[in-house]
């Protein structure tokens, strides 16, 4: 009588497999989700940088500032010299720009205006709901290129292009703090030079 042999896994070499496979993704799973989350940081960077070129187009055709972002898309009533489209982007018919926000995937809406503070054309910066401090921080990163104070939950916010206003605490939602709301402001480009 001949014995039919069968050839397959033995329990421990499925569960040697296993673990070995379990221990890779460990490894590359982070890895690749940091490196995914940093690919934002510069378009962000990016979409700022084309509404500040934008602006200094409209600028340097009309000799006035924009009043929103809808007058970068479509000519205001009563302005002489306007060549636009600055912006290629379609603002959906809204006075208010979008740009990809870092980390999280979420969102910052700016505007809808464009106000004249200081020496600078500013706007109002609204992050996604669902944003955390850590996420404020991240833009700060992107935009002024600063490294916020984690240990004490602030940030040289008073200066450079994004400013905001408050302490942002961990547990805490980014546009929630101890003093109240944070007021966040991106500085767009320089008045009167």
């Amino acid at each position: 009588m001949k014995k039919i042999v069968r050839r397959g896994f033995t329990l421990p070499e499925i569960l040697v497999t296993v673990t070995v496979i379990a221990v890779l993704a460990a490894v590359v799973v982070p890895a690749v989700t940091q490196y995914v989350n940093k690919g934002d940081a510069p378009a962000s960077s990016s979409d700022i940088g084309a509404i500040r070129t934008a602006i200094t187009g409209y600028i340097a055709d009309t000799r006035r500032y924009p009043a929103d972002f809808l007058d970068l898309t479509t000519a205001p009533a009563g302005v002489t010299n306007w060549k636009g489209p600055y912006f290629a982007a379609q603002l959906s018919g809204t006075s208010t720009a979008t740009t990809t926000f870092v980390s999280s995937g979420s969102s910052i809406t700016l505007g809808p205006l464009l106000t004249q503070s200081a020496s600078f054309l500013t706007t109002t910066v609204a992050l996604d709901p669902n944003a955390t401090c850590q996420d404020l921080w991240n833009l700060e990163k992107v935009v002024d290129g600063s490294t916020p104070d984690a240990a004490n939950q602030v940030t040289n916010a008073a200066s450079g292009n994004l400013q905001w206003s408050g302490i942002c605490a961990v547990s805490g939602t980014a546009t929630t703090s101890a003093s109240g709301t944070t007021s966040i402001i991106l500085r767009l480009t320089s008045i009167g030079s």
